[in-house]
């Protein structure tokens, strides 16, 4: 790839929406680790000593939109269902071109990509674990319980609550 072509970054690693993001997450993951913990009753001094309820991420990335205004309707002229797909057919064009603009930035390296990661549910075979148990499980290990004590009490094996909580704990920054 020539010098031309390589598309620049918009930050250095560790800062900008994407690092801002990942805080978000992890801001998230600990805190709903340490309400579990609550919830299950667990003693403060029960806790590991990293264990503590963080500040919220003092920085946001937010965009002001100009206004969207619908088309006007002219009720002696047209019906009220033709208005709606003039206002339909005026929100998509305005919502595309906000869409455009930010992959624009993007591509032209001024902003960077940021990835959004969604917690899967328990998915139509029910395969997945729930997201609560997750969180609790999560926070069962960071007190001590072995994986195995945890899996017995949640009726599941071994390995999908080490996968899952391990995940969890991952995201929170905390050891496994």
């Amino acid at each position: 790839m020539s010098a031309e072509t390589q598309q620049p970054k918009a930050q250095s690693s560790g800062t900008g929406q994407a690092a801002a993001a990942q805080k978000c997450r992890e801001w998230e993951a600990r805190n709903r680790i340490i309400e579990e913990l609550e919830r299950l009753g667990i003693p403060r001094q029960d806790w590991p000593a990293y264990v503590q309820r963080p500040a919220k991420p003092e920085f946001s990335e937010s965009h002001q939109f100009e206004c969207f205004q619908p088309p006007d309707i002219d009720m002696l002229r047209e019906s009220m269902r033709d208005w709606v797909k003039k206002a339909n057919a005026a929100w998509d064009r305005y919502r595309d071109r906000q869409v455009r603009l930010f992959e624009f930035l993007v591509e032209k390296g001024v902003d960077e990509p940021i990835p959004h990661k969604r917690s899967r549910g328990p998915g139509t075979k029910g395969r997945n674990v729930e997201i609560d148990a997750r969180y609790e499980w999560a926070a069962r290990r960071l007190t001590g319980d072995a994986w195995k004590v945890i899996a017995i009490d949640a009726g599941v094996s071994e390995a999908r609550v080490r996968i899952a909580a391990h995940n969890v704990l991952r995201t929170a920054g905390w050891p496994a």
